[in-house]
């Protein structure tokens, strides 16, 4: 009888017999004519480079839809990016085989969507339910009228789309699309959206395809003077009341849309008014006190992570 007296040691006999069947995959996975090594895209928005898996293409279409088993030692999930080749598929389907590994089925992203949030336009590779798309081939869509289905990874910047909002899609033909219903959490990783088609407005833009949404329009955000990250600072409006005391919060963005941090270390150089009462700081805000009269006045708050000078907009309004 053999002795566990090692890696396997205290384990049951299937977790024994998991843990040695992965181990001798592993040594075979590699040496597959489908294995590949491909970026993949992660919900934080950063790329886990060289991820193993083997890819099949399918018999029922080369183009679109690919075959695919992972490694026991790296998991998809529904909604991955994966590319291979400069070809960007999404996981659509998974089948999970065993404790060790799954497999599954992408689908060619056949539409890049693009929107604007907090300031900054969001470019997200998606795929377009087919069976009410026309086109010359699988990458460049003509769409139909009526109702599509889109597939998109739920990551940092897909979590804030929303009901009612508007997207433009297309490519030999652009048409504009407003969001009608959002599936989440039925797949994990993945948000199943039902767009019915709209009509364009003359400030949607057509070079950019980014549609107009009200929440388009963002006043109170600061773009870095050093780097391409930027500013949220919240209340939008800072306009303060005499004897009014208003809490002021700064948020920190990459140029991901990613937030940095919410509780950068900075401090406060001077507030340019002449009439203002200072106030208290903390950890995460900052707090102000109009105790005097009307008057405008710029804070300027220095990030001591990277050494850039914020300046922030006031308005003291006095009594009325």
């Amino acid at each position: 009888m053999g002795n566990y007296n090692s890696k396997y040691s205290g384990l049951d006999f299937r977790h024994r017999n998991d843990l040695r069947q992965a181990s001798m995959l592993i040594r075979a996975f590699k040496s597959s004519p489908a294995y590949y090594e491909v970026d993949k895209y992660n919900i934080d928005n950063t790329i886990t480079e060289n991820f193993p898996l083997q890819i099949f293409n399918s018999t029922r279409d080369d183009n679109i839809y690919k075959k695919f088993i992972t490694h026991p030692d790296y998991n998809l999930k529904y909604g991955d990016i994966i590319d291979e080749n400069d070809n960007f598929y999404i996981v659509y389907k998974i089948k999970y085989m065993n404790d060790i590994n799954s497999e599954g089925t992408f689908r060619l992203c056949n539409n890049i969507i693009a929107w604007e949030w907090n300031g900054r336009v969001i470019n997200q590779y998606s795929y377009i339910d087919s069976f009410n798309v026309s086109g010359d081939d699988n990458k460049n869509l003509n769409l139909l009228d009526g109702s599509i289905k889109m597939y998109i990874p739920y990551n940092d910047n897909t979590k804030n789309i929303y009901e009612n909002q508007r997207f433009i899609i297309g490519n030999l033909e652009l048409n504009v699309f407003r969001v009608d219903s959002i599936e989440d959490i039925s797949k994990d990783g993945m948000l199943i959206i039902k767009l019915e088609a709209d009509e364009f407005d003359n400030r949607d833009d057509l070079i950019t395809k980014v549609a107009y949404n009200e929440s388009n329009i963002v006043s109170n955000l600061i773009e870095s003077t050093i780097d391409d990250s930027y500013y949220i600072v919240s209340p939008e409006d800072i306009s303060i009341r005499s004897k009014e005391t208003i809490d002021i919060n700064i948020a920190h963005y990459d140029n991901n849309n990613t937030i940095i941090t919410t509780d950068f270390t900075y401090t406060i150089i001077d507030i340019n008014a002449i009439d203002y009462d200072l106030i208290e700081i903390d950890e995460t805000n900052i707090q102000i006190k109009n105790n005097k009269y009307p008057n405008d006045g710029i804070l300027n708050i220095k990030n001591e992570d990277n050494g850039e000078t914020i300046a922030i907009e006031l308005k003291f309004i006095g009594l009325w």
